[in-house]
């Protein structure tokens, strides 16, 4: 579903965000929108790891 938001939102990112000058705002939303998804990945990957090594 996020990545699924993700390409459905790129094209308006791009035009809003990625062409805009390096200030705050748009420093937190690079961070919020791309390390929340790389820390869900890391998280669901750290809890099967542990839960396969479990049995």
């Amino acid at each position: 579903m996020l990545l699924y938001d993700h390409l459905l939102t790129f094209s308006d990112e791009y035009e809003l965000i990625w062409r805009a000058e390096w200030k705050l705002p748009k420093i937190l939303f690079l961070l919020v929108r791309y390390l929340v998804p790389v820390g869900i990945i890391l998280h669901t990957h750290r809890a099967l790891w542990s839960s396969c090594m479990s049995f």
